[in-house]
């Protein structure tokens, strides 16, 4: 399934621009954004609900943007899961296969082969209001995949579940996924379900995909600040820097009231003296000592001073809440510092270094880092 710069205005709200996504067969992608970035909106429009202002949706390399959502072998599961109340399980699996025209002998024999894949058999007599959540939402993911459909669409199926319903949820709808091998596009505003169940993460604001990768990739190779920030618990620290100087193949970076460190050219080719940047590191990437030292210049690692403002969670697994110069960084800890001065340091190969104008990464990474 391909989209290919999809545009869709409301008025004076532009809710895509020029939005691209492929899936490749058998894979599932997370379409991850904040509310209001368009990601329903695409959904809607791959199922043939929605007509885009320009741009073309294909599947298999056809070009199906004027198919009707009929015709489309698509099938899409709502938060609401919207099953009939007035018919049993059976009724609800068999309906798509009853609009379709096929026999009752087949139908029953197809609905009963789903919910045995799905766990479900004895659920065939019941009625919908009889149902846990976790029952009504393999329902309609039996529903929908009853007739074997091409692309599967899934509009955040969980976020009415509590947090121990949509861990199991999630297992349950990667595993199903796989047992089927349909394409399937999953959208949520919640990253935890993006990073546990994507192949493929396209992380969406204002109407375009920012990035699309594997979660390894989204999490340690952002491209842009929105991704960095959106992306990652606790989430990536944003800090203001300078390119100090540009000299001899070597680019010397310095936080705002902080230390500085040097990297070679290639890492930042287009970069020049005087340039204001965002320099980036997770939580996890940076390291914490008590006591504080004068600023200086290190040639493999950035160093700072700060002051604990905050410690969150419980040992080993500690989030530190730092003041400095340049706002406020967050360290993973497996002790409570001892003492308000600290030092922080994180190794000069792990930043990550954005342009302050346009949001976008600047510099080319040399080393990935586990993120």
């Amino acid at each position: 399934m391909t989209c290919n710069f999809i545009s869709k205005i409301y008025g004076s709200l532009r809710a895509l621009a020029e939005c691209s996504l492929a899936a490749s067969a058998g894979e599932l992608v997370v379409l991850l954004g904040p509310s209001g970035c368009g990601k329903t909106t695409l959904l809607r429009i791959i199922a043939g609900l929605e007509a885009p202002d320009s741009g073309s949706v294909l599947f298999d390399g056809e070009d199906r943007t004027a198919w009707p959502p009929q015709k489309r072998n698509v099938a899409m599961v709502f938060q609401s899961y919207a099953l009939y109340p007035h018919r049993t399980v059976r009724g609800n699996i068999e309906y798509p296969l009853r609009v379709a025209g096929i026999g009752r002998a087949e139908r029953a024999a197809q609905a009963e082969e789903v919910a045995r894949l799905l766990g479900i058999e004895k659920l065939l007599d019941r009625w919908p209001g009889r149902l846990s959540g976790g029952e009504a939402q393999r329902v309609a993911l039996a529903r929908a995949l009853v007739r074997r459909p091409s692309c599967f669409l899934l509009d955040e199926p969980l976020s009415s579940l509590d947090a121990q319903r949509r861990v199991a949820g999630r297992a349950e709808i990667r595993r199903i996924q796989r047992t089927f091998g349909v394409t399937t596009v999953y959208v949520t505003h919640d990253q935890d379900d993006a990073v546990a169940l994507a192949d493929r993460i396209a992380v969406m604001n204002q109407g375009r995909v920012e990035q699309c990768g594997t979660p390894t990739e989204i999490l340690t190779n952002p491209a842009s600040v929105f991704v960095a920030s959106f992306v990652g618990d606790p989430p990536m620290n944003l800090m203001p820097g300078r390119i100090r100087a540009v000299d001899a193949g070597v680019v010397t970076i310095e936080l705002e009231g902080g230390g500085a460190t040097e990297l070679a050219l290639q890492r930042c080719p287009t970069v020049y003296p005087g340039q204001c940047v965002t320099v980036g590191a997770r939580p996890h990437e940076i390291s914490i000592e008590a006591g504080s030292t004068a600023a200086e210049r290190d040639t493999d690692t950035l160093a700072w001073n700060a002051r604990v403002e905050l410690v969150e969670g419980v040992e080993p697994d500690l989030v530190v809440h730092c003041a400095s110069p340049g706002g406020i960084a967050l360290v993973r800890a497996p002790r409570r510092p001892a003492g308000g001065d600290v030092r922080l340091s994180c190794s000069a190969s792990a930043l990550r270094f954005f342009d302050v104008k346009t949001g976008l990464r600047i510099d080319k990474r040399c080393t990935d880092h586990p993120a």
